[in-house]
């Protein structure tokens, strides 16, 4: 079988960034209790968890991935939609605030508007016996 996501990698994420939106002051009291609704596991260590399910990896490629949104109002949009599970507890009315604390706290890891990086592995798995 082939497994592609986004993994562990030296740059902040987006997630990274949401999360430590969500401790802000100004955002803490809307997720009490709220743990982070996604893993970014470390190509080393997907190996092993991969060998401990009883598969081999018989190839592992990490790339870095960049898309470009053209603008932050597409980057906004797309982050907004992919972030329900922080959004959830929000007012309506909250959400595009929070969105944007977390699209320009982003912008300065991007280096510019409407960019989202990434890094991506691609891996290969085998029964073994």
């Amino acid at each position: 079988m082939i497994i592609q996501m986004v993994c562990a990698s030296q740059r902040t994420s987006v997630e990274d960034v949401l999360m430590a939106a969500a401790a802000r002051p100004r955002w803490a009291e809307f997720f009490t209790d709220f743990t982070a609704p996604f893993i970014h596991i470390e190509p080393q260590k997907f190996r092993d968890v991969a060998k401990a399910a009883g598969l081999g990896t018989t190839d592992l490629v990490v790339r870095d991935v960049e898309w470009d949104f053209g603008s932050r109002e597409k980057f906004a949009r797309w982050c907004t939609v992919g972030s329900t599970d922080w959004t959830t507890d929000l007012d309506d009315a909250a959400v595009p605030e929070f969105m944007d604390d977390v699209v320009r706290e982003y912008e300065q890891i991007a280096g510019r508007p409407g960019l989202f990086l990434f890094t991506q592995m691609r891996a290969e798995l085998v029964r073994t016996p």
